[in-house]
């Protein structure tokens, strides 16, 4: 197992214990630092302690285009996960599914959906 995927399981196993707390942002939000913004359609926060240092973590869900390159095939959406992890507002680290697993990306963005704070209130759960 690599690094990247040692940190992103202590993420997602936070994550899946409510310790880390997910609010949803802006979706337009740190637009300087995200690679093609314009394809995030939410985005959500939350303070990641590790040690004695603090890092945000910003989960990105993006509209991904299936069949890009070609066109004789009609053109598909479907939705991407990507981690980036910032500390003083500078990117750190981002992670995509080629370091960890799509399906696992997926998890922890339908954790942090779940548990956010906008979800949670529309659906009259505690904040």
């Amino acid at each position: 197992m690599s690094n990247y995927e040692t940190l992103f399981n202590e993420i997602l196993a936070l994550t899946r214990d409510e310790k880390l707390s997910w609010q949803q942002i802006s979706r337009k939000d740190n637009a300087g630092i995200i690679l093609n913004a314009h394809l995030v359609i939410r985005q959500f926060s939350t303070t990641y302690r590790r040690g004695h240092q603090v890092f945000t973590l910003l989960l990105l869900e993006k509209r991904h285009l299936y069949n890009e390159e070609t066109s004789f095939m009609e053109r598909l959406e479907g939705r991407r996960a990507e981690l980036l992890i910032l500390e003083n507002e500078e990117l750190v680290i981002s992670l995509r599914e080629m370091p960890i697993k799509l399906a696992r990306m997926m998890e922890l963005m339908d954790l942090a959906i779940d548990q956010s704070d906008k979800v949670r209130r529309i659906l009259g759960a505690p904040v």
